[in-house]
């Protein structure tokens, strides 16, 4: 493997260890900041497998979450139409809900952005993995045979 892939694959660990990070230090995710320890490794395909199952389960977390916030509102939703204030209490409710949404969403954009990352550093490594494959099979063609010609 060349310096080149190495570094890149180093570079989207330390990203990956960041976002992690980011989203451990404001506290979007319960128990993400158990996650953050797969970066310390080096990276082998183990590794990258169960990083890739790491953002899945992020995923799901979130999506999770989101469920769970709906059914939330839709709870306090009926609520407020049992007060006398309905409109300033439904107005509350969704100021609430958009900032938790959005709060989610940022999440969201920062796993998906971390999955981007390292799907390109993947093909990256394939790419040039065949380039070096192929470099190498050009090399083995032009090598005259070591068999003494009459």
């Amino acid at each position: 493997m060349s310096p080149k892939s190495l570094e890149s694959r180093r570079l989207g660990q330390g990203l990956g260890c960041l976002a992690l990070v980011a989203m451990c230090f404001f506290g979007c995710i319960p128990g993400l900041c158990g996650l953050s320890s797969a970066c310390a490794a080096p990276s082998d395909g183990l590794t990258e497998v169960s990083q890739v199952l790491d953002l899945e389960v992020l995923t799901r977390q979130i999506e999770q979450a989101r469920a769970d916030h709906e059914r939330e509102y839709a709870a306090q939703q009926r609520l407020c139409y049992q007060k006398f204030a309905v409109n300033a209490c439904l107005r509350e409710l969704r100021i609430q809900k958009r900032v938790v949404m959005e709060d989610l969403r940022r999440q969201e954009v920062l796993i998906n952005d971390e999955g981007r990352k390292r799907r390109g550093i993947d093909a990256m490594n394939r790419l040039e993995k065949r380039l070096d494959q192929q470099h190498q099979d050009k090399q083995d063609r032009d090598i005259p045979s070591a068999a003494p010609t009459r």
